[in-house]
């Protein structure tokens, strides 16, 4: 078999690869193979360039798994990183809060001997699972002490701008509400002085329950307490050693309590009022309300006083006015309870339940909008 090359394109012998001359011929002239065999080609690629092609192609599917294996990495890490943040907010979210007692008092005020103000925050934890059937498992007591949050104003701030309620009211709304609502899980703090409280003439907040100094025994809300014993020294004069510890831990400890951790109002009536309802005094013996710690009645509250520090310690006291609210957070203490067991159907349930009790009106507001935060995040689940 003959072969001719014709036309301009070089033709290669398909063994070798070498240039063919124009001629017809049968045979490589440089390696012998025969044409028959190996036939001639012009569409070949040479050894060191077929081995570059495979060197590159081995390259890019080196960089392909590389980058493969990078991204497959980051993903994991992204995942992993998403799930951990995610854990970390539920094991965040908790159903109690710690509480820290702070004891300082002030020289220039009377005050109570420090026992009495140890034995009356034993005497607050004891009425508060008394009255709202909740335990306060967590709870630390440091003496001669002022907490970080207040500790500036003390000393910045003049004494009787101090005394007024509505610099506190203001110094509420302005950092400590900001700052709790970056961590709402923050143990609450108390502080037990003995420095004067006063309410002035144009706070906007319940006033009925004062006495004409208008003087009061404590301001709470989610993320600070302050408790005052200057009333009760001075105005009410109460020099029992028991009933101080009593009126400081019940009356007015375990009171605010209510307020800042379950968000309870003060409920207050006149004593002429016997109608059952949310506002039904507290001071009347024969009524239902005779020992719920949040009512009180016209005037400073001494009636009211009177009938809870007869009530023996240990005892339920159950409220009527508030108990759709405290099985609310029982609901709520549930839900959270069955999320950090995995079972955040049966625990959304729940939390939808606790909101629904809650009051429709516009009280309990930072209450709703905790446990509402608190249901978006379970969902997320």
């Amino acid at each position: 078999m003959r072969f001719r090359v014709e036309g301009p394109q070089s033709v290669f012998c398909g063994r070798c690869a070498h240039p063919l001359p124009d001629e017809t011929q049968s045979f490589c002239s440089t390696c012998g193979a025969a044409f028959s065999i190996y036939p001639p080609t012009n569409d070949f690629i040479l050894i060191i360039e077929h081995q570059l092609n495979v060197i590159n192609k081995k390259i890019k599917h080196k960089q392909i798994a590389t980058l493969l294996t990078w991204a497959t990495i980051c993903i994991v890490l992204f995942l992993s990183a998403a799930s951990i943040f995610k854990e970390n907010k539920l094991s965040k979210i908790s159903s109690e809060r710690e509480v820290e007692f702070y004891v300082n008092n002030f020289e220039g005020y009377p005050k109570v001997p420090e026992y009495i103000n140890r034995e009356a925050i034993l005497v607050s934890l004891q009425s508060f699972e008394d009255h709202f059937g909740i335990k306060i498992k967590k709870w630390r007591f440091i003496q001669d002490q002022i907490p970080d949050e207040i500790s500036p104003l003390l000393s910045s701030v003049e004494a009787k701008e101090l005394e007024n309620l509505s610099f506190w009211q203001s110094f509420y709304r302005k950092q400590l509400l900001p700052r709790w609502k970056l961590n709402p899980y923050q143990p609450l703090k108390i502080f037990i002085t003995n420095m004067p409280l006063k309410a002035p003439d144009f706070m906007r907040m319940e006033t009925r329950h004062l006495s004409s100094s208008r003087l009061v025994g404590g301001f709470a809300n989610p993320s600070f307490v302050i408790i005052s014993s200057y009333r009760m020294l001075t105005e009410i004069k109460e020099n029992n050693p028991s009933l101080q510890s009593r009126y400081l831990g019940e009356f007015l400890i375990a009171h605010e309590l209510g307020h800042a951790l379950l968000g309870l109002p003060d409920y207050v009536s006149t004593i002429g009022n016997q109608e059952f309802g949310a506002r039904g005094i507290a001071s009347e013996y024969k009524l239902n309300y005779s020992n719920c710690l949040m009512h009180t009645d016209q005037g400073g509250g001494l009636t009211a006083w009177k009938a809870l520090r007869e009530r023996p310690l240990r005892e339920e006291a159950r409220c009527v006015a508030y108990q759709e609210t405290l099985q609310a957070h029982k609901l709520r203490q549930e839900a959270i309870e069955l999320a950090h067991q995995r079972n955040f159907k049966e625990a959304l349930r729940q939390m939808d339940l606790a909101i629904s009790f809650l009051p429709t009106d516009n009280s309990l507001s930072w209450i709703k909008e905790l446990w509402t935060q608190e249901r978006k995040e379970l969902s997320e689940f």
